[in-house]
């Protein structure tokens, strides 16, 4: 349920069995707790778990705050701007990356970049997805960038782009 989703849960069990305990963790269980237990580990690893959700929510605010700071400069810029997600599935575009391709965001956020823009070249030739430069990116964590390669828009024309692909990396 998305009103109890985030609520932490600790198993207190008299199953003291691996296979158990790694049953309780699988099904979403924060911490696994075996009988017979003191008080004091209970009410330590309750506030341990209290003070990780909290650090996660004042996280989560902060980021908010980042990416809100961060939208009017990327609805500014004239450039188009895309983020990608390791498969090359689109989760970001600005406004620019809408006028000039010719999208609406709902056709662009989740789908591939390769199948909207890169699937041939500008002759019409199939342009594999590994052969592009952002595909090299993507699987190699290097940045790449071309001033030969051609966007293909909404309404079936083309048009002639330079960018610049380069990996933010989380957590690894």
């Amino acid at each position: 349920s998305p009103q109890t989703r985030d609520i932490a849960v600790i198993f207190l069990s008299a199953l003291d069995d691996i296979d158990d305990k790694i049953k309780g963790l699988s099904l979403g269980a924060v911490d696994y707790i075996a009988k017979p237990f003191q008080a004091e580990e209970v009410i330590a690893r309750v506030e341990t778990h209290l003070t990780i959700a909290r650090l996660r929510s004042e996280l989560a605010e902060r980021n908010r705050q980042l990416e809100a700071a961060n939208q009017p400069i990327l609805e500014a810029v004239g450039d188009g701007i895309y983020g990608l997600d390791v498969d090359g599935n689109i989760t970001f575009a600005n406004p620019a990356a809408m006028r000039l391709t010719g999208y609406p965001s709902d056709a662009l956020i989740g789908h591939s970049l390769h199948e909207l823009h890169m699937y041939a070249r500008w002759d019409g030739s199939p342009y594999h997805f590994i052969e592009t430069g952002i595909y090299q990116t993507l699987k190699q964590g290097a940045a790449s960038q071309s001033d030969r390669d051609v966007f293909w828009r909404h309404s079936g024309d083309h048009l002639a782009v330079s960018w610049t692909c380069t990996p933010i990396k989380r957590g690894g």
